[in-house]
C-alpha cells in the first residue's frame, strides 16, 4: 500500500514538487533577481560600448545555434520517464491551445486605440511568444530540477516552429513578408527539441562523456542570454520605456492574463500537476528576447519590441515569484 501510494505520488509529480515548494517564493524571487542582474550588466556593457550591434548578433547566433540546443538536448539525458507517451502528446496539444489563446488575447488588445495600425501584429507577437528559451528553461531547471527541462521542452516545441513562421509574419512589414523562406521554419532549437523527445521515447544510452559535453556547452546559455537581453535594451531611455501606456497593457497581459488563461486550459486536459505548473510558468515568461532581432531582420518596429522585452521582464521579477506561490 505504501509503495503504491509512493508510486502514485511520483506519477503525478507530488514527490518532485517538494523541492520547489521548499524553495518557496523567496527562492523564486532570488532566481529572477539573479537573471535580472545579468540583464543589467548587459545593459551597462552596451552603454560602455563593450557590446555593440555586431557583437550582440554574433553572441545571439551562438546561443540560438549552439548553447541553447545543447541545453535542450541535455534535458533528454536526465528526464524522468514517469509520464506516458499519451501524456506527452496531450501536453503538446495543450501547449498549442495555450499559444492560440495568447494570440487571441494579443489580437484583441491590439485593436484598442492605444496602438497604431502598423504595430497591431507586433502586439499579438508580444503576448504570444515569451522568453521561454533565454529565461523560461533556466527558471524551470532552477525551480524543478534538470529533469523538468525535458517537459518544458515538450511544451515549448510549438514555440520553436511558430515563432519562425507565424512569428515572422507578425513582426514583418508588408514588403518583408514576401522574403520569408521555408527554411526559416527549421532551426537548431527545433531539431534539438525533437532529439530530446527521441531520447525520452527510446532506451538508447548516450555515453557519459557525450552527456558532459552537452551539459557543459548548455550551461553557457543562461549568462550569455541575460547579457544579450540587457544589451538589446542599451539604446533605450527610461522615458521611452515607461511612457507608453499601451505597452504596460501588453506587458501585463503577457505576464498575468496569458498564464491565468493557460492555467484554465491546462487544468482541463492535463492531470499531472507538475506539467501544469511548468506550462503556466512558461506562458508567464516576459516577451521573447528574439522579438527585437526578428524586427530588425524583417522590418518591424524593433524599438517597440525592445521596450516590450524590458518592461515585461521587469514586471516578471515580481509576477513569476507570485505565480510560484499561487500555483505551488
Amino acid at each position: 500500500m505504501a509503495e503504491a501510494a509512493r508510486q502514485e505520488k511520483e506519477h503525478f509529480g507530488i514527490e518532485k514538487n517538494r523541492r520547489p515548494v521548499a524553495m518557496g517564493v523567496g527562492a523564486a524571487f532570488q532566481q529572477m533577481i539573479i537573471l535580472f542582474v545579468g540583464i543589467i550588466i548587459g545593459f551597462i556593457a552596451r552603454r560602455l560600448h563593450i557590446l555593440d550591434d555586431a557583437s550582440c548578433k554574433a553572441v545571439t547566433k551562438v546561443v540560438m545555434s549552439i548553447t541553447l540546443p545543447c541545453f535542450i538536448v541535455s534535458s533528454g539525458f536526465s528526464a524522468d520517464r514517469s509520464a506516458s507517451g499519451t501524456e506527452i502528446f496531450v501536453y503538446f496539444l495543450a501547449s498549442l491551445a495555450c499559444y492560440a489563446a495568447a494570440y487571441l488575447i494579443g489580437s484583441a488588445l491590439s485593436r484598442l486605440p492605444l496602438f497604431p495600425r502598423s504595430d497591431r501584429r507586433l502586439c499579438s507577437f508580444m503576448t504570444t511568444f515569451g522568453n521561454t528559451g533565454f529565461i523560461g528553461l533556466p527558471v524551470i531547471g532552477a525551480l524543478f530540477g534538470t529533469e523538468a527541462v525535458f517537459y518544458a521542452t515538450v511544451f515549448n516545441l510549438p514555440f520553436n516552429f511558430l515563432v519562425f513562421s507565424i512569428g515572422i509574419f507578425l513582426v514583418s512589414d508588408e514588403s518583408s513578408i514576401r522574403n520569408i523562406k521555408p527554411r526559416s521554419f527549421v532551426n537548431a532549437c527545433l531539431v534539438a527539441s525533437v532529439a530530446a523527445i527521441a531520447l525520452y521515447l527510446t532506451t538508447f544510452q548516450v555515453p557519459a562523456i557525450v552527456q558532459t559535453c552537452f551539459d557543459t556547452l548548455g550551461s553557457a546559455t543562461v549568462p550569455l542570454a541575460m547579457l544579450i537581453t540587457g544589451a538589446s535594451l542599451g539604446k533605450e531611455t527610461p522615458k521611452d520605456v515607461f511612457a507608453n501606456s499601451g505597452l504596460y497593457l501588453v506587458s501585463l497581459a503577457k505576464v498575468a492574463l496569458v498564464p491565468a488563461v493557460s492555467l484554465a486550459i491546462l487544468s482541463l486536459v492535463v492531470q499531472n500537476p507538475l506539467l501544469i505548473k511548468i506550462g503556466v510558468l512558461l506562458m508567464a515568461m516576459p516577451v521573447a528576447a528574439n522579438a527585437t532581432l526578428l524586427c530588425l531582420q524583417y522590418g518591424g518596429n524593433e524599438r517597440l519590441a525592445s521596450r516590450g522585452v524590458f518592461l515585461s521582464t521587469l514586471l516578471s521579477v515580481g509576477t513569476i515569484p507570485l505565480l510560484v506561490y499561487l500555483i505551488g
